[in-house]
């Protein structure tokens, strides 16, 4: 029995996946997936008393970048923006190289989570599911796509510790064969890691 929206839901769909993958805590937690050196600038940020930090990432899996900061078995960037005394600061990091701060007009994306973070905080980017089945005993069997060599991303809120931490694929967004290829293409969280993108490559 192939995938029908009149058979299963996607909401019955995501929870079975969730399910057969076993999915763990770590994988909602910011520090099992940004690089150690994210991770202690986060950490002396907090240290001093700020409480409105945002943190973005790329890694590139399986790729080789022309870029010689971005450097290792898997070349990475991040971004991470704060807000101090009403001031807004960015600082870019790589593996490789080391940026100064930046003092920036504000923040888009700790502006656009501030103010859609009810929506945010409810929506997910949805897996890469191309069919559903049933075994003989009445079981939910799932087709699902994966590859090696994608863009994955990382963005990570705190405002005032109320978090939120998000990773997903550039592949969740480019297979046309998945159930969820429209829902995720036409999601908040899409449309605000664009914004946040189009706002490093100005700044940088």
């Amino acid at each position: 029995m192939i995938y029908s929206q009149t058979t299963y839901s996607k909401d019955e769909i995501y929870k079975s996946w969730t399910k057969i993958t076993n999915r763990t805590k770590t994988q909602f937690d910011y520090r099992f997936h940004f690089d150690s050196i994210v991770i202690s600038f986060i950490d002396s940020l907090k240290d001093s008393g700020i409480d409105t930090i945002g943190a973005y990432g790329e890694q590139y899996v399986g790729s080789y970048t022309i870029d010689s900061c971005e450097c290792g078995m898997i070349p990475w960037m991040s971004v991470v923006q704060w807000i101090d005394n009403g001031q807004t600061f960015h600082r870019l990091m790589t593996e490789c190289c080391d940026f100064k701060t930046k003092k920036i007009n504000n923040s888009v994306m700790l502006r656009y989570y501030a103010i859609c973070k009810n929506r945010i905080d409810h929506e997910r980017i949805l897996p890469n599911i191309s069919s559903v089945s049933k075994d003989k005993k009445g079981e939910i069997l799932l087709t699902f796509s994966m590859i090696d060599h994608t863009t994955h991303y990382l963005i990570y809120c705190d405002l005032n510790n109320h978090t939120r931490f998000l990773t997903f694929e550039e592949y969740d967004f480019a297979n046309k064969e998945s159930i969820f290829y429209y829902d995720n293409n036409n999601s908040i969280i899409k449309s605000w890691r664009d914004m946040i993108r189009g706002q490093i490559k100005e700044i940088n």
